[in-house]
């Protein structure tokens, strides 16, 4: 929903609904003083006062983050509260059913019934809440409670009798007798506020926590030809406008007028046309060549490319959670390295962005401090870069499933330049962690689009570096070795499929089937080990229970590299079987083909 443009439910004003009997209910917000806009999560219960009324917490997802309401409604009406503490069941009693029944009340012969209530003490009350374990009893006019009876989670029962109102009372189990309690009144008075509510805005400066590479800038000249911009080892302000957005060019005047201030301070700016997305006639784009030439602005402008407009909505959405088209204008703060560090959506005043600049030049770890809109105390510093944390893996893989495949190469680079830029830990059990990983996400994502864009040399850097760092990785190693097979370098693959010799990961199992063939039926004497291609197919067969068609394949090929073509012929019998069964009904005829061979006495031979 988020994703879609939808909210957490927010700005919804919190309602009170009275109870008028017979199953109706009364809005009564506004007269008990409920009636506030926060962005209400958890309400808990108590008498905060200790005056008899009840008391509300409200827990907030924004500002105010948490309010008392405190109940000043004098109705001169009458209370009994009562705190139980367990000693055969749990101490805290959860779990534990108390019942009132009041003093003078109507008989059970009469109209009405004995007035009776029921609480239990319970271990939450609504979404991420927790009421005080004093359970709260109205008693309206009566003074006086006739019966207590307190039902115990174990089964045993306490029953007390002709209790006085306007009383707390801490009851234990097992003692039939309940112990007044006055509390300790804390003088401290709590500070009061009445927070404003902003109004809504489509303006808002969002720092990114964790940055992440810009699209490569590519983008047109007012003349209509191709360019891309350098960094230059400059920071850079990239803005997008319309020509029919005001907004827009007060900003961009406000660029010129300070355009000394902004030169100065380091910072270029591309402002960049977004009306040229999609096929403008040649003469509107004349009008806005001319329109853009009149303002005579002292910074480099163009039009959007609708490929770079692409990326930045795939960005732009997933780092913001909106996938709705962003609004104009719309600026991002990217560093010299070329990752944006911050989206200002709406008008941005100068002052703000070459405040920012300071904050584009911090290392990750400083930069990740400052970039929060609060100070804290840390119990982990969350820097670890992985696909889970950070945008930099999530915006990656929304590039790629978007087509925009070089991108996304691109930012699994940067993740692992972002690797290499962030201290590494302490412990060695978290570096560790760091490592797999690392390792993991590196060898499914990087490597996988090195091979898809023909990179072979990047790709074998990749896997050579990755097992440096963790050398016994199982998915790496079994990369790297079918890669090494596919080029040919086959004694290179059997080096490498050999260091997953006695893993019984589906990987490591899979190696193992790849090393026992190429021991099998590689075409070079030299490669060849039938005994010991037997032992690793006879592992795998093992691991798989004999119900895989190609570990039971290169089994059959193993033991006819040995002579004992009969048994090859059996395995073959076996893996037809199972084939079979599955309704693999291709490959049967292939299958039949090589146990023939077997029982020919002709061994297989790769090509």
């Amino acid at each position: 929903m988020i994703d879609a443009g939808g909210s957490l439910s927010g700005r919804e004003r919190h309602c009170c609904f009275l109870n008028v009997g017979e199953q109706r209910f009364a809005n009564a917000s506004s007269a008990t003083g409920f009636d506030l806009a926060d962005d209400g999560r958890s309400v808990g219960l108590i008498d905060w006062d200790f005056d008899g009324d009840l008391d509300m917490w409200i827990a907030n997802r924004t500002a105010p983050r948490l309010r008392l309401l405190r109940n000043e409604n004098d109705n001169g009406h009458h209370y009994i509260a009562v705190r139980l503490e367990g000693r055969q069941c749990n101490r805290d009693a959860i779990g534990t059913r108390v019942e009132v029944v009041l003093e003078d009340a109507p008989s059970q012969n009469s109209e009405n019934p004995i007035r009776r209530q029921f609480k239990t003490v319970r271990a939450g009350e609504g979404f991420q809440a927790q009421s005080s374990r004093w359970l709260h009893f109205g008693l309206g006019p009566h003074d006086r409670v006739q019966e207590l009876t307190v039902r115990w989670p174990d089964g045993t029962i306490n029953v007390l009798t002709d209790l006085a109102a306007d009383r707390h009372y801490q009851i234990v189990q097992g003692a039939n007798v309940a112990k007044p309690f006055s509390p300790a009144i804390d003088a401290t008075v709590l500070a009061t506020a009445k927070p404003q509510l902003q109004p809504s805005s489509d303006q808002a400066r969002v720092v990114l926590s964790l940055r992440v590479p810009a699209p490569t800038l590519n983008y047109s000249r007012l003349d209509g030809s191709a360019t891309q911009h350098q960094q230059n080892d400059r920071p850079l302000l990239l803005n997008l406008w319309a020509s029919w957005c005001r907004p827009c060019l007060s900003e961009l005047n406000e660029f010129s007028q300070r355009y000394r201030d902004i030169e100065a301070a380091g910072l270029d700016i591309l402002a960049l046309n977004v009306e040229q997305l999609g096929s403008q006639p040649t003469d509107e784009r004349s009008t806005l060549q001319a329109f853009v030439g009149q303002r005579d602005w002292p910074f480099q402008t163009g039009f959007l490319q609708e490929k770079f407009y692409d990326q930045l909505s795939v960005i732009y959405g997933t780092v913001l959670h909106d996938t709705r088209p962003f609004p104009v204008p719309t600026s991002l703060l990217i560093d010299r390295d070329g990752w944006i560090v911050a989206i200002y959506r709406g008008p941005v005043e100068v002052e703000t962005v070459l405040a920012d600049l300071d904050l584009a030049k911090a290392a990750p770890d400083d930069y990740f401090r400052r970039s929060l809109p609060f100070a804290g105390r840390w119990f982990e510093l969350p820097l670890e870069p992985t696909i889970g944390v950070g945008n930099l893996g999530f915006v990656a893989v929304a590039l790629d499933a978007a087509g925009h495949r070089r991108e996304a190469l691109r930012y699994w680079e940067g993740y692992l330049s972002y690797y290499d830029k962030v201290p590494r830990p302490t412990d060695p059990a978290i570096a560790a962690e760091w490592d797999q990983e690392l390792a993991e996400v590196l060898t499914r994502e990087l490597g996988a689009l090195y091979l898809h864009a023909e990179r072979t040399q990047d790709a074998i850097d990749l896997y050579r570096r990755v097992l440096q760092i963790k050398p016994d990785h199982p998915l790496s190693l079994f990369s790297f070795g079918r890669l090494l097979e596919h080029l040919g370098r086959r004694r290179e693959a059997i080096d490498q499929y050999g260091r997953l010799d006695g893993g019984d990961s589906s990987v490591a199992i899979s190696g193992t089937v790849r090393l026992a063939l190429l021991l099998a039926a590689d075409p070079d004497d030299s490669l060849r080990d039938g005994p010991r291609a037997v032992e690793l197919a006879t592992r795998a067969c093992q691991l798989t229970r004999f119900e895989n068609v190609s570990s039971l394949n290169v089994l059959a090929a193993a033991l006819a590299e040995t002579g004992r073509y009969e048994d090859a012929a059996k395995i073959m019998g076996r893996a037809i079987e199972l084939t079979n069964s599955s309704g693999g009904q291709a490959s049967i005829a292939s299958l039949r083909e090589l146990q023939k061979q077997y029982r020919s006495g002709i061994p297989l031979r790769m090509n």
